[in-house]
């Protein structure tokens, strides 16, 4: 019960991305360059295709990359004040003034 008004939405991401990259298979025979991206959830995403995308577009590119970009996914524990995530950013000085 996704919906609005709690009705049970349909998620199709995967046929979604399918008929797309299917498409693009179909409509660009040759390409010069092959850029797969994503960031925050999304780069899990590109992780998750890049190996599909590359092996389907093999031979019609001469230049491919795949870029996943800003993905911690670390939450837990649920009840702790400071979460790992957190604790994550301040260690690694991420998110700070120091990287501007």
């Amino acid at each position: 019960p996704w919906g609005k008004h709690g009705e049970t939405l349909q998620v199709r991401g995967y046929e979604n991305t399918v008929a797309a990259l299917e498409w693009a298979l179909t409509n660009f025979p040759q390409l010069s360059e092959l850029r797969f991206a994503g960031d925050s959830a999304g780069s899990l995403g590109v992780q998750w295709w890049a190996r599909w995308v590359l092996a389907k577009f093999a031979g019609r590119e001469t230049n491919a990359l795949v870029i996943p970009d800003s993905f911690a996914g670390v939450l837990f524990p649920p009840s702790a004040d400071e979460k790992s995530e957190t604790y994550l950013f301040k260690a690694w000085n991420m998110c700070g003034d120091d990287a501007l």
